[in-house]
């Protein structure tokens, strides 16, 4: 294939890989792409972790605009027909507060919501925008261990925030992650763990 444009990151920043996103990357379109830091340890002799941050960088104008501390993109949505872009992303303090809030970051206006589990114990990794991007598949954790039994399925109103529990859509998982698909041309969904 044809070499159509080349960019170089800022100065450490990276694409998220794979594992990272649930999704293949790069993530977000119209002129805008999703980087992250890498984590790097300090402290000796108890090397401590410092977050990694997730940002929207747009490679026309070098602008870099910084999520913030994140441990997790959940999931990314762009609108084909315009330059309107959605994150899915769980925060650095998901790592160890009990009630973890979703963040739900509008690209275009910079604004983030943030989203509460009913169940009180936050939320697991990935999930899905539906094709117009107006609902986020996620999965509200059940309990509060690092060993996650089961998830239930939750859908998310992007434009009011407004979360729905999916009765009957529990999913046994072992490690705190799930998947989501909606199917083309259809509301439907389809999840696993």
């Amino acid at each position: 294939g044809k070499l159509v444009k080349q960019y170089t990151y800022p100065a450490g920043w990276y694409l998220p890989d794979t594992e990272e996103m649930g999704t293949s990357s790069p993530a977000l379109a119209n002129g805008e792409i999703l980087l992250k830091t890498l984590p790097t340890l300090t402290g000796s002799p108890l090397r401590q972790s410092i977050p990694l941050k997730f940002a929207i960088w747009t490679p026309a104008t070098g602008k870099l605009r910084v999520l913030g501390d994140a441990s997790f993109v959940v999931a990314t949505y762009t609108d084909p027909h315009s330059n309107h872009s959605l994150v899915a992303w769980l925060p650095w303090t998901c790592e160890n507060l009990l009630d973890c809030r979703l963040q739900l970051t509008d690209a275009s206006s910079g604004v983030t919501r943030q989203i509460r589990s009913p169940l009180g114990f936050g939320f697991d990794m990935r999930g899905a925008f539906s094709p117009d991007g107006s609902r986020l598949a996620a999965f509200a954790r059940t309990n509060s261990g690092g060993y996650d039994p089961e998830t239930r399925l939750a859908l998310i109103d992007v434009s009011t925030g407004s979360l729905r529990l999916v009765s009957g859509a529990t999913i046994e998982i072992g490690e705190g992650v799930a998947w989501a698909q909606w199917l083309p041309g259809t509301g439907r969904l389809m999840v696993g763990g």
